[in-house]
């Protein structure tokens, strides 16, 4: 990974700057991968999508309503910052931006999701408001998927307990290479005992 001074992203509700990372290259070694899609790549860190602003602590999204430009000086400048929010952050964004017309829902649902995972995937004794709060937000998450996101919506079939579904999923479903197959038998097995935690499909831990 080799950083290239940093990008000064704009915040639209006070006009005050905040440093984020800025690559010259990466690469994807020590990556991760979990069933619910979370993709960790540590020599390849993306900015988060929702930002807070240091200054005026209100959100705003990277890619759509923020102004940006990259500052490029040398490399003794880089910023390692991408801006990643905890969960109950997440939460709390998505209040403030929900009701934003050019907010991109399924990201930022997808977002949520691994945050409720990050948190819960260890714990048995999860508070009901936040588990329902998950349930709730993946069903608004499924309708937005499409064709190619067929495992994806067998895993959050299963991850709500809807294990039938899941594994009706799976069944109808052709993997189109080996590692494919191996996720697909992975949920399927899981499904079948009734096990609804993320899994981790390659690298480290989560988070």
């Amino acid at each position: 990974m080799i950083p290239n001074g940093y990008k000064l992203l704009t915040c639209p509700h006070c006009g005050n700057k905040k440093k984020v990372i800025n690559l010259m290259s990466g690469n994807t070694c020590g990556a991760s991968l979990w069933s619910d899609a979370k993709h960790v790549t540590p020599m390849l860190p993306k900015i988060s999508y929702v930002q807070q602003c240091p200054s005026c602590k209100h959100y705003f999204l990277f890619d759509k309503n923020s102004q940006r430009e990259e500052i490029n000086d040398d490399y003794k400048s880089f910023c390692l910052e991408t801006g990643n929010l905890s969960y109950q952050q997440l939460k709390e964004a998505y209040v403030e931006l929900s009701n934003d017309k050019i907010i991109d829902e399924f990201s930022f649902r997808i977002m949520l999701i691994w945050g409720y995972n990050d948190v819960y995937y260890k714990q048995t004794n999860i508070p009901k408001e936040e588990y329902e709060y998950f349930v709730d937000n993946v069903r608004a998450l499924l309708p937005l998927m499409n064709d190619n996101d067929i495992i994806l919506t067998s895993e959050l079939h299963r991850e709500i307990g809807e294990f039938d579904e899941a594994i009706k999923i799976i069944e109808n479903n052709q993997a189109s290479n080996e590692f494919i197959q191996k996720v697909q038998q992975q949920i399927l097995e899981r499904s079948q005992i009734k096990d609804s935690k993320v899994f981790l499909l390659y690298g480290k831990d989560r988070i």
